[in-house]
């Protein structure tokens, strides 16, 4: 499932509060930008540019924004409302489920999902997908869509994923990104919690192919799952449809190639 930017109009709202405010605490400082990207690890021009709102502000930007400037987390909360501003209504329990899971069933038909994108191949999508939105809203919601994957680091987490040979297949930002996407998969093959499995095109009957679907499980509440669609997403708790859903993974799982199988999979790939 993967997240768009809903308005193009995003400017002047928390992107713009985030620039403001930057630019005020460090008038007030009396530091150039040259400067406080020095106390921070950036230059003066990526200072600039989140001023001017040339670049949208990652979290850790905020985070290094506080400490260098000693505001009580001023900057990180400002970042947050970023993010959720990077999220149309339908999309956000989606990122709400993600959070809080512990384990985490994804099935893609579509493309790689963005738990394991890299950031041109999600450039590449969001922009092709949405062609009417403005560079600076397509650079939003790739850096919203980058801060998800940190839920991946967590301990607690367990993550499975079951990729379609076609979505694998389907190029998105030319050779060059297609090969990194490979790669960042192959990475993401070798972390302990998480496996990957490929559904090859010589499996007939894929039991997935309605669309991409994610199941969440919890440690204090049943699970749920999250179906997408065009611009639109639905939320599935319903007993009976989440044991047929249940059964569709162990049916996608039983007729994919083995975790081992995938990996030298996407390794061909990587090779061409």
């Amino acid at each position: 499932a993967e997240a768009r930017v809903g308005d193009e109009q995003w400017a002047g709202t928390a992107v713009e509060n985030f620039a403001d405010e930057l630019r005020a605490w460090r008038e007030r400082q009396n530091l150039s930008q040259a400067e406080l990207g020095a106390r921070m690890g950036y230059s003066g021009s990526h200072v600039s540019s989140v001023e001017t709102m040339a670049r949208v502000p990652t979290l850790e930007f905020g985070k290094n924004a506080d400490e260098a400037l000693g505001t009580p987390g001023t900057f990180q909360r400002l970042h947050v409302r970023i993010t959720k501003e990077a999220y149309p209504s339908w999309f956000s329990p989606f990122v709400h489920f993600e959070a809080r899971a512990t384990r985490i069933h994804n099935w893609d038909n579509h493309c790689v999902t963005g738990l394991l994108q890299v950031e041109d191949y999600a450039r590449a999508i969001i922009a092709s997908g949405r062609p009417d939105l403005p560079a600076d809203a397509i650079e939003r919601d790739v850096t919203a869509r980058m801060e998800r994957q940190h839920v991946l680091d967590r301990e607690e987490l367990f993550a499975w994923f079951v990729i379609s040979e076609a979505a694998l297949r389907s190029a998105y930002g030319g050779p060059d990104v297609m090969r990194r996407q490979m790669i960042k998969l192959a990475e993401a093959v070798s972390r302990p919690r998480i496996t990957i499995q490929v559904f090859p095109f010589s499996h007939q009957d894929c039991p997935g192919s309605q669309g991409p679907v994610t199941i969440f499980d919890f440690g204090d509440s049943p699970h749920v799952a999250y179906a997408e669609g065009h611009e639109a997403g639905r939320i599935i708790e319903a007993p009976a449809d989440m044991a047929k859903l249940v059964m569709m993974f162990d049916h996608l799982r039983a007729g994919a190639l083995t975790p081992t199988e995938s990996a030298r999979f996407i390794d061909s790939l990587i090779r061409g």
